[in-house]
């Protein structure tokens, strides 16, 4: 069962009030799903580039000399080299900027934020944009370039266990080739979203990789830490260059997401960018409903047969919050979740109301937002208008 819904907030003051008594405040990562300490025992969001906030200078058909980090955490992505900076680019991805690496020279580079030795698990994202022959996820992103036991898109054919067949770079690793999993493409003419998850099995590495929320492969390696050392995306090993766009990039490290957690964040990348995830979309109204869609935002909470779930979501201002009333995403059958988003419309007053709200209403915010639950089950949802950045206006409501 899929439900939708139109919504406008109204009874500012009571709502506000609800909102900020609330404890649950905590995970405000993409999707609302982690934060940036790992503060309540949330998953740590150590990284999160946002192509449409955050690039300098952000100037259409510019190169770009510093992504800065979205998470709190200061991991910001740097290329002085005006030769070396990819292009910012603007509406190329369901109206999105992008930055567009050419495939020869172009890179951006982090410092030690993230340097560790002994990285897994993790967690990682990426929106890419391919033209119709280069498909190649090669040279995305190294953890460790010019180092060993790096995660990196590539695979050099050199042999071993879990190796794809010699030439085969479209693949994804942990070097050197322990393991690696091959025949990983991007979507041809149009964006992927790319995940993977790296853990450890029984103490050694363990990688499993998605393609728009659908899994394409998983395996084990050997017991060897993985290793991050000032990351780049667009090259491994100073020579293999990424040829395509990238939009949004997150890495949560010290945690491997749990299902629900990691379709929390694809259905957010999905539906900022405009990519369907098939039987795993659930949030497929976002860019359907209005002008310009709802696909701002977005945040969800589900649970699933297997006891995973996501069951706070906050937006990164902390204004909206969704959260699970009484244990309802437990479920023995079909996945139950809720995702909620916005229209990018102003932060402000208007009296142009909804049919049917009481008269006694003098305002109400002019932001729409868009509700879909999927399964039968019951949340809350709370709205901070101070944390929006506007402030209250008193309500005439008697309620």
């Amino acid at each position: 069962m899929i439900g939708t819904q139109l919504m406008r907030f109204k009874n500012f003051a009571a709502l506000s009030v609800l909102l900020l008594s609330s404890p649950l405040l905590a995970q405000t990562g993409p999707g609302g799903v982690g934060n940036a300490t790992g503060a309540g025992g949330q998953p740590r969001v150590a990284l999160w580039l946002r192509s449409d906030i955050g690039v300098t200078p952000g100037t259409n058909a510019t190169g770009v000399s510093a992504w800065t980090d979205q998470s709190g955490n200061g991991n910001n992505f740097t290329q002085a080299t005006v030769a070396n900076q990819p292009v910012f680019t603007t509406n190329v991805i369901n109206g999105r900027p992008i930055l567009r690496f050419n495939g020869t020279s172009q890179f951006m580079q982090m410092g030690a934020g993230l340097n560790s030795t002994n990285a897994l698990p993790i967690s990682f994202f990426a929106v890419t944009n391919s033209s119709a022959t280069q498909t190649n996820p090669k040279g995305l992103f190294d953890s460790a370039p010019f180092n060993a036991n790096t995660f990196r898109f590539y695979n050099d054919g050199s042999g071993g266990a879990n190796v794809p067949p010699a030439g085969n770079n479209n693949s994804v690793e942990f070097w050197n080739n322990n393991p690696a999993i091959g025949g990983y493409t991007l979507n041809a003419s149009a964006s992927t979203i790319v995940s993977a998850i790296g853990d450890l099995n029984g103490g050694n590495r363990r990688l499993t990789v998605f393609r728009d929320a659908t899994q394409i492969s998983t395996a084990t390696g050997n017991a060897t830490g993985v290793n991050f050392t000032t990351p780049q995306f667009g090259r491994i090993n100073g020579g293999d260059y990424f040829n395509a766009d990238l939009g949004d990039a997150i890495i949560f490290n010290g945690v491997a997401l749990n299902a629900a957690q990691r379709l929390v964040v694809e259905n957010h990348l999905g539906a900022k960018f405009g990519r369907s995830l098939g039987a795993n979309d659930y949030f497929s109204n976002a860019n359907t409903v209005g002008a310009t869609g709802f696909n701002y935002d977005v945040i969800g909470i589900m649970g699933l047969n297997t006891g995973e779930k996501q069951s706070n979501s906050s937006t990164p201002d902390g204004a909206v919050n969704l959260t699970e009333d009484i244990g309802s995403l437990t479920t023995a059958g079909a996945p139950k979740c809720t995702f909620i988003g916005h229209n990018n419309t102003p932060v402000a007053a208007t009296t142009n109301f909804m049919a049917g709200l009481a008269p006694t209403f003098t305002h109400n915010l002019g932001r729409d937002y868009w509700l879909e639950s999927t399964g039968s089950q019951q949340y809350a949802i709370t709205f901070d208008f101070a944390a929006a950045g506007y402030a209250c206006l008193p309500s005439q409501d008697p309620q």
